[in-house]
């Protein structure tokens, strides 16, 4: 294996729980090489920047939301991205 064949991930997340019911995020990642199955290509020395939250109105319901800003070192008209993510998931008694 060559220095170019390897590959490099790196994150952190702080995460805050704000109440029983409600939780938030913020963290990074970085990855020396991605493949991007969207666009089909290789990106290099991306970075991915996060912030997110959860919320638990009641048993077995929780409502999240997610941000996402991505960039990285391959020159694109796509760069940077961002993501807008939500979900809701409800666990049946």
């Amino acid at each position: 294996m060559t220095p170019d064949d390897s590959t490099t991930q790196l994150g952190l997340r702080w995460t805050q729980a704000v109440s029983s019911r409600l939780e938030t995020w913020v963290g990074t990642d970085y990855a020396r090489f991605l493949y991007d199955d969207i666009r089909r290509r290789e990106r290099e020395s991306v970075r991915l920047y996060y912030a997110g939250t959860l919320w638990r109105p009641c048993a077995g319901l929780e409502i999240g939301l997610d941000f996402e800003a991505e960039q990285n070192d391959t020159p694109s008209d796509e760069d940077p991205f961002f993501r807008l993510m939500t979900w809701v998931t409800y666990a049946l008694p």
